[in-house]
């Protein structure tokens, strides 16, 4: 009763070692074609990852401009005003639409919340109730540009190089939903990870005649990796969460933030610091003392004071718009 197991372990140890090169040879074989199916997932994975980088990238180049833009050649300063706060709404609306927290509204309402007449409160209610409401701020922005054009505020050309600015909003946008409801095919995850797990199983039959025993915790180490580099694509595959290997959004969007503020800060001081404004803004625009009330509300109150560098992800609940006191 004793003997007999032990016999039929003899036998199949004796089987690996007679046929230990056919063994060694297919596993061979079969750990190749695994390891360029692997290869292929983790590199589309992470081009999917660098995609979203680069649009990130080229959606904060896009907001910097058209807040350049804006500030340079809007003659209308409230306008000027509402452009850049808009496009930085905008961007933190992006953020929210990509991890699919309906209910939130980021850096909308802080704003409304801080009694600004930059963005009325029918317009709020506008945006939240909406489907899309990244969309919805777009078209707001393209509005904003098209009374600044009919009201004379700003040059037809220029009107044209800021429209493309929000195609290019709308743009980088769709390359992003493309990324996050595009994932690779479940078939194709499928398959991989039972062909893993069926390596797993067979590895130990070509290590054992050459390391024994030591083949068990061998195979461990190995598996380890390969079983590694599977998580790592599928961590990959939706780069807007929230987990460490996906992008810093909250980053992003504060640094877009920051930069748009700074500027505003910038025009305000050139605007109403230097000089008084005109009596009034061309076509209804917010004039004089309310272009000087909603650039208060959201820009610097007192010369030379900056805002805080872009908020670390987790940071979400402090002031935005507290400016930095220097020391």
């Amino acid at each position: 009763m004793i003997e007999i197991p032990y016999t039929h372990t003899e036998n199949f140890i004796a089987f690996l070692q007679d046929n230990s090169k056919n063994i060694v040879s297919c596993i061979s074989l079969t750990t190749f074609f695994l390891t360029i199916v692997i290869s292929f997932r983790v590199n589309q994975a992470y081009l999917r990852w660098w995609e979203a980088r680069t649009l990130w990238g080229a959606m904060t180049n896009d907001t910097r401009d058209l807040s350049l833009k804006a500030l340079t050649h809007v003659d209308d300063a409230g306008l000027a005003i509402r452009i850049c706060l808009w496009t930085a709404v905008a961007a933190d609306m992006l953020r929210i639409h990509l991890r699919g927290w309906k209910q939130e509204m980021g850096l909308l309402g802080k704003v409304v919340d801080s009694g600004s007449d930059a963005i009325r409160p029918d317009e709020f209610l506008e945006i939240k109730r909406a489907n899309h409401k990244v969309l919805v701020i777009f078209w707001k922005l393209a509005r904003l540009l098209k009374r600044a054009r009919e009201d004379g505020a700003l040059a037809p050309l220029i009107h044209m190089h800021m429209n493309e600015h929000i195609q290019g909003f709308n743009n980088h946008m769709g390359g992003m939903e493309r990324i996050l409801r595009c994932p690779m095919p479940i078939g194709y995850t499928c398959v991989i990870r039972t062909a893993i797990v069926c390596w797993m199983a067979v590895l130990p039959l070509g290590l054992m005649p050459i390391f024994w025993y030591a083949a068990i915790p061998i195979d461990i180490v190995v598996t380890y990796f390969v079983c590694g580099l599977e998580e790592t694509a599928a961590e990959l595959e939706n780069p807007f969460g929230v987990d460490p290997n996906d992008l810093p959004l909250e980053h992003f969007t504060s640094n877009i933030r920051n930069n748009i503020f700074e500027l505003m800060s910038n025009y305000e001081e050139c605007q109403f610091g230097e000089r008084k404004p005109r009596a009034g803004g061309r076509g209804g625009g917010m004039e004089g003392k309310d272009a000087q009330r909603a650039a208060d509300d959201f820009l610097t109150r007192r010369a030379q004071r900056r805002y805080p560098a872009a908020a670390a992800p987790g940071d979400e609940d402090e002031n935005l718009f507290e400016p930095r006191r220097e020391e």
